[in-house]
């Protein structure tokens, strides 16, 4: 495997860590660490995520309203 490729897929898991804790930042309650990066929220302060859950690509949390209970 190239360098390149190498650093392009370090980059690509900062780039999930980062997305995860700017999420925390807004809201997301989450047991442990869960790569989020393809998964897209409307209201990340909505959204409770369990231990050991597996979130799949192109996942779409989306709410009616952000002040809904």
């Amino acid at each position: 495997m190239s360098l390149f490729k190498k650093v392009v897929f370090k980059l690509r898991g900062f780039k999930g860590i980062a997305k995860y804790c700017w999420l925390k930042v807004l809201g997301l309650k989450s047991e442990s660490y869960i790569d989020l990066s393809a998964a897209i929220f409307s209201w990340p302060h909505k959204v409770r995520i369990g231990k050991d859950t597996i979130v799949e690509h192109q996942v779409f949390f989306k709410y009616d309203g952000p002040y809904s209970e």
